[in-house]
């Protein structure tokens, strides 16, 4: 499944990963943006990224956003 995304970019997902989002997501509420967050940083020109079942939780596992005081801040 292609998805094109504002936020993200342009990614594919297998249609399980799609499937299982919403539960993943569910489980820890940083997840959609840790992920959002990984795959904006994955883009490459001209290279397409595909979330497998066997990789999504890596998306959140090793994105880490910033938390300091000049981003919160603005």
């Amino acid at each position: 499944m292609r998805v094109e995304c504002d936020r993200c970019g342009a990614f594919a997902l297998a249609v399980s990963v799609y499937d299982d989002l919403p539960e993943l997501f569910q489980r820890d509420a940083a997840r959609p943006a840790l992920m959002s967050h990984t795959i904006r940083r994955m883009q490459r020109q001209g290279q397409q990224i595909t979330i497998h079942p066997t990789t999504v939780e890596t998306y959140w596992s090793r994105a880490h956003l910033r938390a300091d005081a000049k981003q919160m801040n603005g």
